[in-house]
């Protein structure tokens, strides 16, 4: 059964692959879900249904969940990860798994970081990206396809905004606007129009002046800053909300008209908020991440059940989080890890309140 505890208030959620974690209003970070190797940062390896307090005194302005593991950005400006470290996503130097949160090595002052699947990345107060772990494919954007068990630089030069690491590729945006990414390009994600894999940033085709860009899986999304939004790469399950499943190698326009102040790809569906503060998802549906109470897989957006207005949204792998305009957390889709976080380990297809804290 939920908690009766007070709801708690949160400003930022991140839908990870199995998990989920929430900065809330006092900047404590809460995570919840899958926790085999550590993920939710509490000092133990047992799953939890409900949101349970990160182990440390530390305060933080942003959280990323990840696959298995999880990172965030202290008020502090430091950054620190936790969870699995096997292929040096902690950023720490050591490859280990590390239940409660290490701090990222380097005197480095972060003040955005975001975990993928098997790395991370950040950027630091001076707009410079660095990125750690994994890098079979080039994910780390360092000219190589060699693990890092610490940050290295992403080269090139360029001044980020922010870098937010899909599965096996990684995207950015720049200060002045504009979309490169880097990895693996096996369905286009990287936007360049081509299919092949880059170990270096590599700009997104077509001109657009982005305000906002992020990974998914094999897919990637972002929003111009006149508001419009457009995705590339793979298509299977309509995630590119064109109204088609063919993969697109650059950028193509979601369907419908809509204005959108940001999307976010996951792992085969996309989800966004509206100028208007309304949720609309798209692609695979089968475990009810579109939150349309169908369950059938969508080529172009369609609002998410409720008639909930929301601030910011997040989907992850196979479940989509977000925070309401009144300060809520809710999620929906899969959820037989307890990543909805609403005291229970089976899936919705509408958006659930994230309850109380453990």
């Amino acid at each position: 059964m939920a908690s009766a505890v007070a709801a708690l208030s949160f400003r930022q959620v991140s839908a990870g692959s199995y998990h989920s974690c929430g900065v809330t209003t006092d900047d404590r970070v809460y995570c919840w879900g899958f926790n085999r190797d550590g993920e939710l940062g509490d000092g133990t390896t047992s799953n939890r249904l409900q949101p349970t307090a990160v182990a440390t005194t530390l305060r933080f302005r942003q959280v990323s969940a990840g696959t298995f593991h999880s990172c965030g950005v202290t008020t502090e400006n430091r950054a620190y990860c936790w969870g699995f470290g096997g292929d040096g996503q902690l950023g720490d130097g050591s490859g280990a798994q590390i239940l409660k949160p290490v701090a990222v090595a380097g005197s480095r002052l972060f003040r955005d970081v975001r975990a993928g699947y098997r790395h991370a990345c950040g950027i630091t107060t001076s707009n410079v990206a660095f990125c750690w772990g994994d890098n079979i494919s080039g994910g780390l954007g360092d000219g190589t396809t060699s693990r890092r068990l610490k940050p290295v630089r992403v080269v090139g030069g360029l001044s980020f905004g922010r870098v937010v690491p899909g599965t096996d590729h990684t995207c950015g945006l720049t200060t002045g606007n504009r979309g490169y990414c880097w990895g693996e390009n096996g369905n286009g994600q990287l936007g360049d129009g081509t299919n092949i894999d880059r170990s270096r940033p590599v700009a997104v085709r077509g001109g657009l002046t982005l305000r906002q860009v992020s990974a998914g899986d094999a897919h990637t999304c972002g929003t111009t800053t006149g508001n419009v939004a457009y995705c590339w790469g793979r298509n299977t399950h309509g995630q590119l909300g064109d109204g088609s499943t063919a993969d697109r190698w650059k950028p193509i326009a979601v369907n419908g008209g809509l204005l959108f102040q940001g999307v976010s790809p996951g792992g085969d569906h996309t989800c966004g908020v509206t100028t208007a503060s309304q949720v609309y998802c798209w692609g695979f549906n089968a475990l009810g991440q579109l939150g349309d109470n169908s369950g059938a897989d969508r080529s172009s957006p369609v609002a998410v059940t409720g008639g909930l207005l929301f601030n910011a949204i997040n989907a992850g792998l196979g479940h989509t989080c977000g925070v309401s305009t009144a300060g809520r957390a809710y999620c929906w889709g899969a959820g037989s890890t307890g990543q909805l976080g609403n005291g229970q380990n089976t899936g919705s297809a509408i958006p659930v309140a994230v309850v109380g804290p453990a």
